[in-house]
């Protein structure tokens, strides 16, 4: 992985500059100075080694992460407000509270929005579901607009993935085999969490586990432990978004043979709650 030691970019009429470069992962490899020169041709400029030749091959991590840098810097800040504002619109329409949907996908529009992809990688990763590799090419830098009917069909991919992860109050009452008014006295007391989904109480499925007979009528249960991992909860957590990233995201320090859980899967797997709680003593459990 390559990390940003210097930069110097002026573009007071001619753009030129050099970024400096460090292997992090070769710890012995000498830093990659890279020269930005000014170029008559699209996009305005070229990279050169210390020896002023050309570096076009964008296989190689410091020609790309130095391309990427250049591209970044020259997007004018009007055309990334635009882009981070539509980001936010996407995001928290379907989010409602910004509950999560898939934060990698997430990652990659703000990575658009600051120039780092372009927006047919964007759309690639959308349609098919696959991370972005940061492979060759060029993001654009003339701030072209997103499709309309792209964003839409964006939320309405998010909303289908909040209705087919969440419960109705009426739908957790019946696998839980009791009444509305128990569903209520489970959220009033913090005992189970929801979000507002156009004004219908949306209860995350994580919370709730099947019975191991679902064909003889047995009813669900909630997840064991689940009222005192809310209780021990600190207030950042105590919202659906927040406490559904934080249990299904896998975390190093709930690693099993060297493979790192989510906490949902480490209580699921019936190991310390305590464990998990522990995770709320500090910041271990942020990205």
């Amino acid at each position: 992985m390559m990390r940003l030691v210097s930069l110097h970019l002026s573009n007071d009429r001619i753009l030129w500059g050099h970024v400096l470069l460090e292997d992090t992962e070769n710890p012995d490899a000498s830093m990659a100075r890279i020269m930005i020169e000014h170029s008559e041709k699209e996009p305005g400029y070229e990279l050169v080694d210390r020896n002023r030749r050309r570096l076009t091959d964008l296989t190689v991590p410091a020609t790309r992460e130095a391309n990427r840098i250049v591209q970044t810097l020259l997007i004018p800040a009007s055309v990334v407000a635009k882009r981070e504002k539509a980001v936010r619109e996407v995001i928290h329409s379907g989010y409602l509270e910004g509950f999560p949907d898939d934060m990698p996908w997430q990652a990659q529009l703000w990575m658009y929005a600051r120039g780092e992809i372009s927006i047919d990688q964007l759309q690639a990763y959308t349609d098919k579901g696959h991370r972005i590799p940061h492979a060759p090419g060029a993001a654009p830098a003339d701030g072209a607009d997103v499709p309309e009917e792209w964003w839409q069909a964006t939320q309405a991919r998010i909303r289908r993935h909040l209705l087919d992860t969440t419960l109705t109050e009426a739908e957790a009452a019946a696998a839980l085999q009791i009444s509305l008014d128990d569903v209520g006295e489970l959220l009033g007391s913090n005992r189970l969490t929801s979000f507002d989904l156009d004004g219908e109480e949306r209860i995350p499925t994580w919370q709730i586990v099947k019975p191991a007979l679902p064909e003889f009528g047995d009813a669900s249960s909630l997840l064991p432990g689940l009222d005192v991992l809310f209780a021990a909860a600190p207030q950042r957590l105590l919202d659906a978004a927040a406490m559904t990233e934080f249990m299904t995201t896998p975390r190093q320090f709930l690693s099993v043979d060297d493979v790192p859980l989510t906490p949902l899967t480490w209580m699921q797997q019936g190991r310390p709650l305590a464990t998990v709680i522990a995770l709320f003593r500090g910041r271990r459990w942020r990205r």
